[in-house]
């Protein structure tokens, strides 16, 4: 978490009958935005910005709550972090005019050694302002998600890299027009299939006659090909998370905002 008091990045190890094991703090200077966090075998790693300089922060513990190293790279602010069966890591973030001096916002993934020593940094640009999310490695690809805006309004994106950052393919999603659409979780498999959900259209239209952009969920294959879409007839809904259970079987959660 980003804490206030006291101030900085704040990781906890509990237990499983709730004792705290440790309470550890990171404090950067500026204020904290906590964005994203993973656990693989003994190494915690911490990911956000700091307003001190608007970067992408960077923090590594060991599950005895040690600090092995933070860092800052170029970013506005680190979105999700990921790590591979070697201990290295990918930092997603984006920056401005990566890929041209007139592309616009762009997407940016970092590859880091396991002591944070940047490896590679590859840039996106998908025709528009692109603004990633979330990201998830799964048999030695990346998939991930964000949103691109190319007027007024913002699509989903979703593109796929392998493990040296080449991009294999990408696709925008945009089921209703003049309406801000953006995914906010998902989900691999090992073969290259991805899952998304998040808030889209087709809209809704109510019986007063009112149209709501509402929960999305869709498949795409190993190619970025879709391959079926499926919505829920519920106004202002959104899908807020996904996971693929051992059987392949996947679960969504989503919500909902009304007034009764």
């Amino acid at each position: 978490t980003a804490g206030t008091s006291p101030a900085g990045f704040v990781l906890v190890k509990i237990n499983p009958t709730g004792t705290i094991l440790f309470n550890t703090t990171l404090n950067l200077g500026g204020i904290h935005q906590f964005a994203s966090m993973r656990l693989k075998g003994n190494k915690v790693l911490i990911v956000g910005r700091v307003s001190i300089n608007l970067n992408a922060a960077v923090m590594a513990w060991d599950t005895s709550g040690s600090l092995l190293w933070n860092n800052f790279y170029t970013g506005f602010g680190a979105r999700d972090v990921e790590m591979d069966g070697s201990g290295n890591v990918f930092l997603l973030t984006s920056n401005a005019n990566q890929v041209s001096h007139t592309s616009g916002q762009d997407a940016v993934i970092y590859k880091l050694n396991a002591s944070g020593t940047q490896l590679w940094k590859k840039k996106y640009d998908f025709g528009g302002q692109e603004y990633p999310t979330r990201f998830t490695f799964v048999s030695g690809k990346l998939s991930i998600i964000g949103y691109c805006s190319t007027t007024t309004y913002f699509d989903w994106i979703t593109f796929q890299t392998n493990s040296s950052g080449t991009l294999l393919w990408g696709t925008k999603y945009n089921g209703t027009l003049c309406n801000d659409e953006i995914p906010y979780a998902i989900a691999a498999k090992a073969n290259g299939e991805v899952f998304v959900t998040g808030k889209g259209g087709p809209m809704f239209t109510q019986v007063n006659g009112s149209s709501y952009l509402r929960m999305v969920t869709l498949k795409y294959g190993s190619t970025g090909a879709m391959q079926w879409l499926d919505t829920l007839n519920i106004y202002n809904g959104l899908g807020t998370s996904c996971t693929l259970a051992s059987d392949s079987s996947l679960y969504v959660m989503g919500g909902t905002n009304m007034t009764a």
